[in-house]
């Protein structure tokens, strides 16, 4: 490619990302109306787990300034539209895929702190402090974002509301199986009465034993998940040296219409290789 070809694709490319820009910030609030109705479970779910609205609202713009920019180079300026098609229908399941796994990252990490919480609070509740106060301790403790949930427990009861009330209103909002239990430990004891320490730690432990079978689980698939990679990578890997190679069947890829469907063809088939593995390799525990 010359250095003239190559300044005025990357002049245009510049030039088409920040007219979307533009066009994004001056319509941005009817925008992010439209992709946090169309995410809703999705964008719910995360702030559910604490997650700032404006970090989700961040990354669905810079997704949608992505998607536009890239598409608009691909068919105007290169004209290869299979390519910007196949663009388009990969590219537009990014935000699903990216949410999952920060809820899946949320989750996880919420449970890891809350084995160190049960555990903190069966230790303060042992050593004469009450439940309320046990919560201030731990939470003081406790990083995000198990720390702003307990806090909105202990603010939630030091304004008059039932700790029972409050610790039921916030599982309910979290939904997430470990706090449930959490919770539900507390609420059982505060109300029947009972050692509210010795339920925590067998609940400390159910969590650390939960945790250790996961791991295993990651362990065991993480030589598949990598094999799977590298064979979605490889098909592209030998084009590109292919390419620097200057072999001429691999540039008509790029330049005709009927390289660029088959290319576009490969890459589908790839994107749906490798999800139809992740999901053989994806288990859960129940």
């Amino acid at each position: 490619m010359k250095l003239s070809n190559f300044l005025i694709i990357s002049g245009s490319t510049g030039c088409m990302f920040f007219a979307v820009l533009l066009t994004a910030l001056f319509v941005s609030d009817l925008w992010d109306n439209l992709l946090q109705l169309r995410y809703q479970g999705l964008f719910e779910r995360c702030l559910q787990l604490r997650l700032r609205r404006s970090m989700l609202e961040s990354l669905l713009r810079w997704w949608s300034l992505t998607l536009g920019t890239g598409a608009a180079v691909l068919g105007f300026y290169a004209g290869a539209w299979p390519l910007a098609i196949t663009w388009l229908l990969l590219w537009s399941g990014a935000p699903v895929l990216i949410m999952q796994a920060m809820i899946q990252r949320r989750e996880t990490l919420l449970e890891t702190q809350l084995t160190g919480a049960a555990r903190g609070l069966a230790n303060t509740i042992r050593a004469g402090l009450t439940v309320h106060q046990g919560l201030i301790s731990v939470a003081s403790e406790t990083p995000a974002p198990l720390q702003t949930i307990l806090r909105q427990i202990v603010h939630h009861f030091e304004h008059g509301r039932p700790l029972p009330e409050t610790l039921r209103e916030c599982r309910c909002q979290v939904q997430h199986d470990p706090f449930t239990m959490f919770c539900l430990a507390l609420e059982v004891s505060l109300e029947r009465g009972g050692r509210v320490n010795q339920a925590l730690e067998q609940l400390a432990t159910s969590l650390q034993e939960w945790h250790r079978i996961r791991r295993r689980l990651d362990a065991e698939t993480a030589a598949g998940r990598f094999a799977v990679l590298i064979l979605s990578l490889s098909p592209l890997g030998f084009g590109l040296m292919f390419w620097l190679a200057g072999i001429d069947g691999i540039h008509a890829f790029l330049t005709t219409i009927g390289g660029q469907c088959v290319l576009s063809v490969v890459l589908l088939l790839i994107m749906a290789g490798n999800r139809w593995a992740a999901r053989i390799m994806k288990l859960s525990l129940t």
